[in-house]
């Protein structure tokens, strides 16, 4: 099984160890440069396309993603909605979509792109927005 460091870079063509890799944006979200460990990369070795999982990171929960298109990232495993964990959700595309309320969270930024689920019920019951 290869490491996570050469997951990351085979991957992701990120390197932890290189200050001025394009994925220092992962810092200023949040993320620590730390190495991963040897669970992540288990669990990034065991999953398919479009899958999704949890795992331990420094003791802080994560979610493990590899997207429809085989790209591999760790994220916070928490919504930026309601904090319910994200590993329960499913991969579509390139995004994780929260089981919870159907946020879609891009697996490369972890921002969230949309709340489709949330807009489809509230055009299904539009006296739910005029409600104070």
């Amino acid at each position: 099984m290869a490491s996570i460091h050469a997951l990351l870079l085979e991957e992701l063509g990120y390197d932890p160890d290189d200050p001025d890799d394009p994925g220092a944006d992962a810092a200023s979200a949040g993320w620590s440069r730390g190495r991963p460990l040897a669970e992540v990369a288990e669990v990034a070795a065991s999953l398919d396309a479009a899958e999704v999982a949890p795992a331990q990171r420094g003791g802080v929960q994560v979610a493990v993603v590899r997207t429809a298109t085989g790209r591999l990232y760790v994220l916070p495993d928490r919504c930026p909605h309601d904090g319910g964990p994200i590993s329960d959700g499913f991969v579509e595309g390139e995004n994780v979509v929260c089981a919870r309320h159907g946020w879609e969270i891009d697996a490369c930024s972890g921002t969230c792109d949309r709340a489709r689920r949330a807009l489809a019920t509230a055009a299904r019951s539009p006296e739910r927005l005029a409600s104070p």
